[in-house]
């Protein structure tokens, strides 16, 4: 079992980061700890110039959209849409690239 130390004459913070302490001992007793295994990687060998290009234009868009100042809700929503569409074509060129070189692997083997 864990116990929490004494808060009284702690500043606010300090019981704050003792009882958040407390948690996550609890926490960590109860539910374990994950490996971490970090980022994977995905597999983007077989992506096109055409793919790479829709993905810089929708990450650009994506930073675009959320540069603009909260307080202009026009300017906002375009690059919103804009965001959106260049989603949606990524998705399309990936998609079709992705089935192209199945399709390629098909072939190779009948």
């Amino acid at each position: 079992m864990i116990e929490m130390n004494d808060m009284s004459g702690m500043t606010v913070n300090d019981s704050w980061n003792e009882m958040a302490s407390c948690v996550r001992n609890v926490a960590k007793s109860i539910l374990g700890e994950t490996k971490g295994k970090g980022k994977i990687d995905r597999e983007t060998w077989w992506w096109s110039a055409n793919v790479r290009e829709a993905l810089s234009e929708k990450k650009r868009a994506f930073k675009e959209w959320q540069g603009v100042d909260d307080n202009d809700k026009d300017l906002k929503e375009n690059k919103r849409q804009l965001y959106k569409e260049c989603k949606r074509f990524t998705k399309k060129a990936r998609f079709l690239r992705f089935h192209k070189s199945r399709l390629k692997k098909i072939a190779h083997y009948t």
